[in-house]
């Protein structure tokens, strides 16, 4: 493994939320945030530093800007 402590980042785009989901914005971006750091085993912290970014909007749109 490598010790340049590449990052990770994990972005997830959400256009739509169902009337059943979270109540709030708030609620929604933490709960889809855990959601994403539960994909991320313990270990690989060990050689990357993992970012969790959620927004809202057009899922194309802003995945390109997150991209940059």
């Amino acid at each position: 493994m490598s010790d340049a402590r590449s990052k990770l980042t994990l972005l997830h785009v959400v256009q739509y939320r169902e009337a059943n989901e979270m109540t709030t914005p708030a609620d929604f971006g933490e709960s889809c945030e855990r959601q994403l750091r539960a994909l991320v085993p313990e270990e690989a912290r060990l050689w990357c530093e993992p970012h969790f970014i959620v927004e809202r909007g057009q899922p194309a749109g802003g995945i390109l800007y997150g991209a940059q």
